[in-house]
């Protein structure tokens, strides 16, 4: 049983770090079939992810800065092997891919950082970059300015609040070019590598309560996904990506999450001008050593379906 504290997280997946130029490359055969997919979709049919939902979805993520400060600070070593390939990159053709592991690259690349590992770190951003480029949002990121606050972990506040603004751009554009879809994507990539690696620490190292229940508390975020995806399930493809996650929903639904009277404490009401008793909760969260093995085979197992490894 574990006492979860209550707090607001700013998130946004690290996948929109960069800014270069657009290149001019070929599209593929799956490209050019997912264009048309989408230029031939009605569009008063393509839902738009409304402003209130993502200010939602963002205020529940762990950001990707969080959790790898989160395993760093439980002692995990730096483990490449738990990240997805740069090499990895080439597989993805179709915006759908590019997307989804924008924001799996994204938490790796805030993983190396945190860690303070400049080649690896210097890779992702070239791949982050290079998606980002793919998916025509490189314009919306100045490069220069976000190298220098990745270098200095002082400035992680700064970052952190240009890349949320940074999402809100994204999004805005993927709206208006009728691919709302890649917005909810970015995210789910870079949530799902998050608890990739929280698994990952804890398997090796199980035991930890804060790990367990940061690893639990995926409940709340993971129903806010799957409210998000099915608004898209008059798509083939993203129906498949829903019908992935909906593994780990129908994990989570044994997760129990529930607010308790904690206890009460006196504090200064200034506005009354003394003391009072107020009562206080608490968040607990129970989960079984058996259901966070079960996580983490099913989160391997989708995201591998993701990076197609």
């Amino acid at each position: 049983m574990l006492k979860l504290k209550s707090r607001t997280l700013i998130t946004l997946s690290l996948a929109g770090l960069l800014a270069v130029s657009c290149g001019d490359k070929k599209p593929s055969i799956e490209q050019l079939e997912d264009e048309l997919s989408q230029a031939n979709k009605n569009v008063d049919e393509i839902p738009k992810i409304d402003e209130e939902k993502v200010n939602q979805i963002l205020q529940s993520i762990p950001s990707p800065m969080e959790t790898a400060f989160l395993l760093k600070n439980k002692g995990g070593e730096y483990n490449k092997t738990f990240l997805n390939s740069t090499e990895n990159q080439k597989k993805y053709t179709t915006r759908y891919e590019q997307a989804i592991n924008l924001g799996i690259y994204g938490t790796d690349l805030a993983y190396a950082n945190i860690y303070e590992m400049s080649a690896d770190g210097i890779s992702y951003l070239t791949t982050v970059s290079s998606l980002a480029d793919d998916l025509d949002i490189g314009k919306y990121f100045d490069l220069g300015t976000l190298k220098g606050l990745i270098n200095h972990s002082d400035n992680m506040d700064s970052l952190l609040n240009m890349t949320t603004e940074n999402f809100e751009k994204i999004n805005k554009h993927f709206q208006e070019t009728k691919s709302s879809q890649l917005s909810a994507l970015m995210l789910v990539g870079g949530w799902l590598e998050g608890l990739n690696l929280l698994n990952n620490v804890n398997i090796l190292s199980p035991g930890s309560a804060e790990l367990e229940e940061k690893i639990g508390e995926q409940k709340i975020v993971l129903a806010q996904f799957m409210e998000l995806l099915r608004m898209y399930d008059y798509d083939p493809k993203m129906k498949s990506i829903t019908e992935e996650l909906a593994k780990l929903e129908i994990l989570y639904n044994d997760v129990v999450i529930e607010e308790r009277e904690g206890e009460q404490r006196m504090e200064f009401n200034p506005e009354m001008g003394m003391l009072e008793l107020i009562n206080t909760t608490v968040t607990i969260v129970e989960v079984s050593e058996e259901k966070l093995k079960q996580i983490d085979t099913t989160t391997k197992a989708i995201r591998k379906s993701f990076i197609k490894s």
